[in-house]
């Protein structure tokens, strides 16, 4: 199936995260091949991504986290980040496309993550994160009655409105894969920060189990295929029609 790129896409950000089996030493989990990848996964992207940040101080390791940021420019997009067992893959709508920018994107980080560690890593877990916010709106409430396929009303007495929510499905596709629904009010005024006037609507995609590099394809376009067609499914046809 063709997605195109919406034309008024409300997407924020996506956010594609690989993680992948580490050692235990003393109770304690770590990246065998961290301490030389990092620098040799930075040499590698370095022509693509030159703006390196760290987001700990020197000496400090979190397993699991990114430690490392590398920016296409000074706070350009895209950013790919590095970590103890997770490499991400982070871009904003201006840049997206599926087909032409970031699959591709994905793909040669992860074969020159894979070149930067001397042993095979054994892939445990794969996401794929679509945020999108529904911004400026007169009334949240109203909004997601006449425009998504999904009802928040409360039958209590007295308290059948609610200002701020939080919402959130889990699906199960198989036995490796889930697909993860989060809707919440928001802010999207810094003057007025009480002013819940915005959606925020979450959709990850997850996969969990062990898998190989030559398998990572077919993952991540089901992945895609998944949440798009949710994405489309969750919006009422002619608010979806009005920003394609």
């Amino acid at each position: 199936m063709t997605h195109r790129k919406l034309s008024k896409a409300p997407l924020q950000e996506v956010v594609f995260e690989l993680r992948w089996e580490g050692e235990i030493q003393n109770s304690d989990y770590f990246d065998e091949g961290y301490d030389i990848a990092v620098g040799v996964y930075h040499k590698n992207i370095k022509e693509s991504f030159p703006i390196h940040k760290k987001l700990f101080q020197e000496g400090i390791t979190v397993f699991g986290l990114p430690m490392h940021q590398y920016w296409k420019g000074e706070q350009k997009w895209p950013v790919v980040q590095h970590g103890p067992c997770v490499m991400a893959v982070n871009d904003i709508e201006e840049n997206y496309t599926w087909e032409e920018s970031f699959k591709p994107l994905i793909f040669n980080n992860i074969k020159e993550l894979t070149k930067a560690y001397e042993k095979p890593l054994k892939f445990n877990q794969l996401s794929l994160l679509y945020i999108d916010i529904f911004k400026d709106l007169d009334d949240v409430n109203r909004f997601v009655s006449d425009n998504l396929n999904i009802s928040f009303n409360s039958q209590i007495i007295g308290f059948e409105r609610s200002e701020q929510f939080n919402f959130y499905h889990k699906y199960v596709i198989d036995e490796h894969s889930t697909l993860n629904l989060t809707i919440s009010t928001a802010n999207s005024s810094s003057i007025e920060p009480q002013n819940f006037n915005a959606l925020m609507v979450n959709i990850n995609f997850i996969y969990a189990g062990y898998f190989s590099f030559d398998s990572i394809e077919g993952i991540i376009e089901k992945a895609h295929s998944k949440t798009s067609s949710y994405f489309k499914n969750l919006l009422k046809k002619e608010y979806y029609d009005s920003i394609v």
